[in-house]
């Protein structure tokens, strides 16, 4: 198993000569890569951009040596041809991995919020996007090549239990029955799975196969609105409102309802906190009564629905995703509640 990069200590290689680009790999305990390495589908110029341009490789030719294209996706524009060593052209560096596959994290990693990606009906505390730049799907690329993508936007490979959880269902590319690469290793590769819930079992596959991307991330500042900065009526610590931005939105499904609330930086109510009555006297409640709402609290097969002013008219039962409700979104107060200051 080969590994490869186009960075040492942080920084991308310039433009160079062939004894230079060889010296600066084996600064690192590197070499260059081959020209059959970087033919392959188990390189990628991860990090630098290279993919598309013109590198040196370590396999020699009469007069010199081989360079090509930092990748394999990209090599009718730039083919293999014999350079004289003085050429200048900048580095991909590759060393040989015995051992499993080793996951490292995005160098900086961006929340659902700062990407502006949508949740999908698994978890509203994650988010998943699978339609690249200019719409750009990949069905068929290596395990390097689509944890580079990921990693470029700040997001990374969901994992095996995301897409069964359907975190990535619907992101797009009509990949939600397609083999996709995840981020869980295994001896001697990592787990590829079914873009969403699936009875098919994830596969143990080698970097070097195909398959498709999906970029997961997570959403760790939802709620960085409180109830004071909405102006909403607090409660125990806890606001509420079904207007939204002056609108009542009416009827739609979870994933619409976790959206309306995310995007002012609240959240989906949960069971517990609609049972305490929270929204009874809230001036936004866009007359809904007891009328049956949605909540963030999980069900099998979905989540929990029930009277939005705490009354038990509608007792709690379990919805799927796709039914039709409308939504009360919950803040919380910067305020201290019972001498302790809310988390």
């Amino acid at each position: 198993m080969t590994c490869s990069s186009a960075r040492i200590n942080n920084a991308c290689g310039t433009p160079q000569t062939y004894q230079q680009a060889q010296a600066w790999c084996a600064s690192a305990g590197s070499r260059l890569c081959s020209s059959t390495e970087l033919a392959g589908v188990n390189i990628v110029a991860a990090g630098c951009a290279l993919e598309r341009e013109r590198v040196w490789t370590g396999t020699a030719c009469t007069g010199g040596h081989t360079s090509q294209s930092g990748a394999k996706y990209f090599e009718r524009s730039e083919p293999a041809r014999c350079d004289n060593d003085n050429q200048l052209f900048k580095p991909i560096c590759c060393a040989d991995n015995p051992t499993a596959a080793r996951i490292p994290a995005p160098t900086a990693t961006r929340t659902c919020k700062q990407l502006g990606w949508q949740v999908t009906p698994g978890s509203p505390r994650v988010c998943s996007q699978s339609t690249f730049s200019g719409g750009l799907c990949l069905r068929n690329v290596d395990f390097r090549y689509a944890q580079a993508q990921c990693f470029s936007v700040g997001a990374r490979l969901c994992t095996v239990a995301e897409l069964a959880n359907n975190e990535a269902k619907g992101s797009g590319c009509k990949l939600d029955n397609e083999n996709s690469w995840t981020s869980t290793p295994c001896p001697g590769g990592v787990m590829v799975a079914k873009g969403s819930f699936s009875t098919a079992a994830a596969q143990c596959t080698d970097l070097s196969q195909s398959a498709a991307v999906r970029c997961c991330a997570d959403g760790n500042d939802i709620d960085q609105v409180s109830c004071e900065d909405l102006g909403w009526t607090i409660r125990n610590g806890v606001c509420t409102a079904a207007k939204i931005s002056g609108q009542c939105p009416g009827p739609m499904d979870f994933v619409d309802a976790f959206n309306t609330c995310f995007d002012i930086g609240a959240r989906v109510c949960t069971a517990e906190q609609l049972e305490t009555g929270v929204g009874a006297s809230s001036a936004n409640n866009c007359n809904l009564g007891s009328a049956r709402v949605w909540s963030a609290t999980k069900c099998p097969g979905g989540y929990v629905t029930l009277s939005g002013d705490g009354s038990q008219i509608n007792p709690r039962q379990c919805s799927s995703a796709i039914s039709s409700f409308n939504v009360r979104c919950c803040a919380s107060s910067r305020a201290p509640v019972n001498g302790a200051r809310r988390g």
